[in-house]
């Protein structure tokens, strides 16, 4: 066997829960400046920033996954 078949691909786990997809989806759904990542003149500038750690926030306090800054 070479050295390359040797290598094992590292399974990759799945760290998200249901109950966060389905608060992204959310988020996604009904907030177009977020998801089209535009920002409108009469928002403000950080205003994209801003829904970006409210959701962070959000997924972070489903408690069934794991935790991101």
């Amino acid at each position: 066997m070479s050295e390359i078949q040797e290598i094992k691909k590292r399974k990759r786990t799945k760290n998200t829960t249901m109950s966060q997809y389905e608060i992204y989806l959310d988020q996604m759904e009904n907030d177009y400046a977020f998801r089209s990542n535009t920002v409108n003149p009469t928002l403000s500038v950080d205003c994209i920033e801003k829904r970006r750690e409210d959701l962070v926030n959000k997924l972070n306090s489903t408690g069934d996954g794991k935790k991101r800054d």
